[in-house]
């Protein structure tokens, strides 16, 4: 080796290497070969990145496998899908017919090798582009096996433990982003004061779930449905050199690449929600942009990408061993989900406990329909016939959308509205075993029973998995009637003595406890209140290219409304107006110079400003503010209205501090007029100056 400890300057020499592969490996990271393409040397470059120990195990073992018959008819059917259904994104023109049958051949394979890791459907991804790269189908087998045995974390793919070594990582990865990326960081923190003389508090759990959402599908899929073959293949190269910390590290350069569009993406979600930022909203737009970023071809400039992962500073500084402790720690304890889910019991429920048993029925027949998803828009338009306050329903939506898919399963969902409500926990489970009783017989057949356990238990954290591990365990312990089916009885016998459900019992029982004092802070400036003209509210539609607006009122007729009812109601009447717009009926024109009203929020958290705003002819937006109403907000969030002065508070005897703050609508004769001084934040919020959109 003494021969050879000079940097190597191709792979030819990489490949005429002599002695211990770690030694091996070590010249060739010090050599810096990620921006030379191996190109007709892929394969056998791949190859010789692998431990020949390891190579030589899975030769083996594709040498002695043999016939189908090992196989169970589950995972058979779930190959025979994979094979079919992988071939996604930027895959999509690589299938043909004899790949799909590489595909189940080797997919048989290798888990027949290590039938005690859980096929998850994102390895069939992986397994695609292999196929679709390399030709010699042992070799294949033998990359494969090395990707998802070695080069991701042990366990990476396991459900024990609450998936804690995937969300460790996904942890690690999020820790990471959280440096490099302070200004998504700040788009997706929601920050606000307690009082006036307190310290900002901030709420990052929209970053943190979004950071791992994006992880999560990066790592398992390792870019195969986002970035061309020819472009991925690169990637690949280094992913083989420097294992998961290269997967790490160009995750995040993306990150960065695309930072300005994902940025832009959260405002037009939180616009798209109505303009109400709130940690519940940055959780959905969250969930909207996983889906946007994961669904992109990404045409990029690779090897730039590469250089910056490797050799960059800051990049280089952030060691994954630094992070993994301190990530595994944090991984390891799930209070913060039962505490989501407290919090939305207690919104839901209110101060009277009102979500009785006979209105998580009401809400259970809301949400039936033949669909077995509901989509963030769909469970708006099904639940606010029930007259819940908005900002509640965003926070029902964001509890149990755990994965950012911007939906949830009905049955899932039912489920989550069953463990909140008020009621036993045999009248809960009554609920779900109800739910999930598709053709109204009630009776359900073993597996069924044990799906809806399942759903039951990834509802409450969806990282928990034992009720699916043990499954085969506790199967046989079911009593069923003649006809192998199982009643509502059996069902809550069942869950309420056999063992396998303590802690799913344990975790609905936290949840429903009373003796822990949840609590539910928010910032103080979430809400875009409507403006108040004389005793009612004013919307607008307007179409600037035809000079045409449609307005509708709201008659207030009383001196106080709830936030949360000017929220409902803007978003009926906002519908309405949109539905008018595009229908074109009862069009009143309107002069393209009137006076409208328009909001800015002041991010000091302490003052709401109403502003009339005059539009100029032929332009898109406001162009200029002339007239100031300012409106204060007390120590107990209740926002005042003063129809004269700043400091003169109309409601002099505050309620105790809550969700839904009051609101008094004065009487506007006596106006003073203040010169704007409009700030310049581009952020969603926490700086002392405008927050626009």
């Amino acid at each position: 080796m003494r021969n050879h400890r000079k940097k190597i300057k191709s792979w030819d020499a990489f490949l005429d290497l002599k002695g211990k592969f770690k030694q091996k490996i070590s010249i060739l990271q010090e050599s810096h070969l990620f921006s030379i393409d191996p190109k007709d040397k892929r394969e056998d470059v791949w190859i010789n990145l692998i431990n020949p120990e390891t190579v030589s195990k899975s030769k083996d073992f594709s040498d002695s496998i043999e016939g189908y018959k090992e196989i169970s008819v589950e995972i058979r059917e779930k190959i025979n899908n994979g094979a079919e259904n992988a071939w996604v994104g930027t895959l999509s023109g690589l299938k043909t017919p004899e790949r799909v049958e590489s595909f189940r051949e080797m997919m048989r394979m290798f888990l027949l090798k290590r039938p005690d890791i859980y096929y998850d459907f994102k390895m069939n991804h992986i397994a695609a582009f292999i196929i679709a790269v390399v030709k010699n189908e042992r070799r294949a087998f033998i990359l494969f096996s090395h990707i998802i045995e070695d080069i991701l974390p042990e366990d990476f793919w396991s459900l024990e433990n609450r998936k804690l070594e995937k969300h460790t990582e996904l942890r690690i990865f999020e820790m990471m982003a959280e440096i490099l990326r302070p200004r998504l960081l700040n788009s997706l923190t929601a920050k606000f004061k307690e009082s006036e003389s307190s310290p900002f508090d901030e709420d990052k759990a929209a970053f943190l779930c979004t950071t791992k959402w994006i992880g999560e599908f990066l790592f398992s899929t390792l870019f195969t449905t986002l970035i061309l073959k020819s472009t991925l293949m690169r990637i690949w190269d280094n992913i083989f050199i420097y294992g998961i910390e290269f997967i790490e590290k160009f995750a995040l350069t993306l990150l960065s690449k695309y930072e300005g569009v994902l940025i832009n993406q959260v405002k037009a979600e939180i616009k798209n929600i109505g303009n109400i930022v709130t940690p519940d909203t940055l959780m959905i737009a969250g969930a909207a942009l996983k889906n946007a970023f994961i669904s992109r071809t990404m045409t990029i400039s690779v090897e730039k990408l590469i250089k910056k992962s490797i050799l960059k500073p800051n990049y280089r500084a952030l060691e994954r061993v630094l992070f993994v402790n301190r990530a595994k720690n944090i991984e390891r304890n799930n209070i913060q989900r039962l505490t989501k889910i407290r919090t939305c019991k207690s919104l839901v429920q209110g101060k009277d406990n009102s979500f009785s048993i006979d209105k998580c029925k009401v809400v259970h027949s809301a949400l039936s329909f033949s669909s077995n998803f509901v989509s963030f828009q769909e469970f708006i338009n099904l639940i606010n016939r029930l007259n819940w306050p908005f900002p509640v329903m965003l926070n029902i939506f964001s509890t149990f959308d755990q994965q950012g898919n911007s939906s949830i399963n009905i049955t899932a969902l039912k489920c989550g509205f069953a463990i909140i409500c008020e009621g036993s926990l045999e009248e809960k489970l009554e609920l779900c075993f109800q739910a999930h009783s598709n053709d109204r017989s009630g009776l359900l057949s073993v597996e069924e029973a044990i799906a809806l356990l399942c759903i039951i238990e990834t509802c409450i954290d969806e990282r928990s998995c034992l009720l699916l591990i043990e499954a085969k365990e506790y199967s046989s312990s079911f009593i069923t009637n003649s006809y192998g089916k199982i009643d509502l009885e059996e069902f809550i016998r069942f869950v309420t003595q056999n063992k396998f459900c303590k802690n799913l019992i344990t975790s609905i029982e936290a949840i429903s406890s009373n003796d822990i004092k949840i609590e539910n802070k928010q910032p103080a400036h979430i809400y875009q209140i409507p403006s108040p003209i004389e005793n009612s509210i004013e919307y607008s539609y307007s179409d600037i290219s035809q000079d045409i607006s449609f307005s509708k009122s709201l008659d207030l007729s009383g001196t106080s409304i709830d936030v949360n009812d000017y929220l409902s109601k803007s978003l009926e009447i906002k519908n309405d107006l949109m539905k008018i717009a595009h229908n074109m009926e009862s069009v009143e024109v309107e002069d393209s110079n009137a006076s409208q009203i328009d909001i800015k929020v002041m991010s000091d958290h302490k003052q709401v400003n109403l502003f009339d705003v005059t539009r100029s002819p032929g332009r898109p937006s406001p162009s200029h503010f002339n007239k100031k109403r300012s409106h204060e907000i007390d120590e107990d969030y209740n926002i005042i209205v003063s129809p004269t002065h700043p400091q003169e508070k109309i409601n002099t005897n505050p309620e105790p501090r809550r969700m839904s703050s009051s609101i008094e609508i004065p009487s506007f004769e006596d106006k003073k007029e203040e010169k704007l001084k409009r700030g310049t934040c581009n952020r969603l919020c926490t700086q002392s100056i405008c927050i626009t959109f």
